[in-house]
């Protein structure tokens, strides 16, 4: 459903009833082209099987309020481009052309899926009438088609794809009936449908093609893909100077025993006891690692908790440095698409562009680098923010909320003794507050702002609502937090509300003036230090 063709429908040129007879009128053009295109198809390769009569298609074409003057499939589809021209024109001009004749609702469309059914070859198919960005739809257009599939029989079914949050419309042309789930449809998520299986199919297919020309390249896109583990991670992100840091501080006699325990674990392990010392700073250090010889068990289910904001955390005091965490793997720009296999591709596209602009490509490896993913990630984050002014009325403030919130969980992210991995939230406060923000969010559910989320376990009884929400993976990078959904934090609209009005306010409450100087801000970030310093302009004197 394109924008541009679903909108020509409206205006006071007539009446919504009129508009809406021709919208219906218009649909049923262009499913009866669809059908003929398919029974061009059938007939190009395999000419020996039989096709409608030139008598039943007339039939079809006088339902579909089309003069057919040659009613075979290729005849039939010139006839209905004809047509489809014709009312594209009297839609753009109503009050300068003569109106044209219109179909009946469904009546074209399904007799024509009942012709096709007869034939020997289609018998036992079913026939499926898929419609691509539903959401595009005005709220009537939706009412109108979702008609056509409350109404549907065998063989004909509908398949709608709409993004979260755009079904605007249950009604049915009338009003008098609903759709309702699961008696007149069933709805999947992609995400929860094999979404990982079908993308790196999707990237398998296109490396098999290029290896085909050039044997290097690799045909597993986890090869291609490569993640890098986080013991590598953390030696690139300078955990060097931590552990040497630590084996000084135990660099004494009494502490011996201590060093040598220390020394002999890997360097991500060690870098875990001066962050568990830094959250929790009326512990000394050697008192911490005394801890850890006695209890390992303990200390290792600590380090599965929290090695990856240990990693987050390295980054403080690095200014200057291009990369301060790495987003690397299949399995990681999967979580970052979050479904969406456009984000996937142009995850893997971009890691492309990047490497070749930079010369990576090793001479026997044709695997994207740590580097290149990274900086892909970060890119591609940043260009989808700044898209988001343009996607609703309220592109703008989804902005700045994404870039309010993205900095509060920035900071939380890398600072010791918050949850691990936080970067989801809900909303709470005053009902008028909570609903205005609510309003917004869902609105950046539907451009892919935000996801929300039924909520898993409440932390009191008294905390409020019923989805639970985070920043879009996608952005992950560019805010240098975790693109896994982990914990999640309680927000109050009002101070969310703030954020968007007055960023260094906002931001200042919510992370309890605890805010990093704009020079440890990520690279791409940086670029928005201007925002986050933002303050509501002075009331003048009166």
């Amino acid at each position: 459903m394109d924008k541009n063709q679903v909108l020509t429908f409206e205006g006071p040129e007539l009446s919504d009833r009129e508009w809406g007879k021709l919208f219906v009128h218009y649909f049923n053009l262009l499913v009866c082209r669809e059908f003929c295109l398919l029974l061009i198809w059938v007939a190009n390769i395999r000419p020996d099987l039989p096709v409608p009569t030139t008598h039943e298609l007339g039939l079809i074409a006088k339902a579909a309020a089309v003069n057919a003057s040659t009613p075979t499939p290729s005849g039939f589809r010139a006839s209905l481009d004809d047509a489809i021209v014709a009312l594209e024109l009297y839609a753009n001009n109503p009050r300068r052309l003569d109106p044209p004749l219109l179909s009946a609702p469904h009546s074209a469309v399904r007799a024509f899926a009942e012709l096709i059914a007869k034939l020997p070859w289609a018998s036992d198919r079913p026939i499926f009438c898929c419609i691509d960005e539903y959401e595009n739809l005005l709220k009537g257009q939706q009412s109108a088609l979702n008609t056509y599939v409350k109404h549907s029989t065998t063989p004909l079914s509908y398949k709608l794809g709409v993004r979260s949050n755009g079904l605007y419309s249950r009604a049915t042309i009338d009003n008098a009936d609903q759709l309702q789930t699961p008696d007149d449809y069933i709805e999947i998520y992609i995400t929860e449908e094999g979404f990982e299986l079908f993308a790196e199919r999707v990237a398998e297919v296109r490396l098999a093609r290029v290896a085909d020309f050039e044997p290097r390249v690799p045909r597993s896109i986890g090869d291609f893909l490569p993640a890098l583990p986080v013991e590598e991670e953390a030696q690139l992100l300078g955990v060097a100077r931590i552990t040497e840091d630590v084996l000084a501080q135990l660099d004494n006699d009494k502490f011996a025993n201590l060093r040598a325990f220390v020394s002999s674990q890997t360097p991500l392990r060690i870098a875990l006891l001066a962050y568990w010392c830094e959250a929790h700073p009326g512990q000394s250090l050697s008192s911490l690692a005394a801890d850890w010889q006695a209890h390992p068990d303990t200390w290792a289910t600590r380090f599965g908790n929290y090695n990856h904001s240990v990693l987050f955390w390295l980054s403080r005091g690095r200014k200057g440095a291009h990369i301060k965490k790495y987003y690397t793997g299949c399995a990681t720009f999967l979580a970052m698409a979050s479904g969406n296999i456009r984000y996937f591709m142009e995850l893997l596209d971009r890691s492309i562009a990047y490497q070749l602009a930079n010369s990576e490509f090793e001479l026997n490896s044709f695997a994207l680098s740590s580097r290149a993913q990274t900086m892909a990630a970060k890119t591609v984050g940043q260009k989808r923010l700044e898209q988001l002014e343009g996607v609703s009325g309220n592109g703008v403030r989804l902005k700045r909320l994404v870039l309010g919130i993205g900095r509060v969980f920035f900071e939380r992210t890398r600072t010791p003794g918050m949850a691990p991995e936080q970067n989801a939230f809900t909303v709470g406060g005053s009902p008028p507050d909570v609903n205005k923000v609510l309003d917004l969010l869902a609105d950046g559910v539907g451009h892919l702002a935000f996801e929300s989320f039924a909520r898993s376990k409440r932390t009191s009884g008294t905390e409020p609502g019923d989805l639970e929400y985070r920043i879009h993976p996608i952005y992950s990078a560019l805010f240098e937090i975790s693109h896994r959904r982990k914990r999640r934090i309680a927000f109050d609209a009002s101070v969310l509300l703030e954020l968007i009005e007055s960023p260094a306010a906002g931001i200042s409450k919510l992370l309890d003036n605890r805010t990093s100087g704009d020079d440890e801000l990520p690279e791409q970030l940086g670029l928005f230090a201007a925002f986050f310093r933002e303050n509501p302009p002075s009331e003048t004197p009166r």
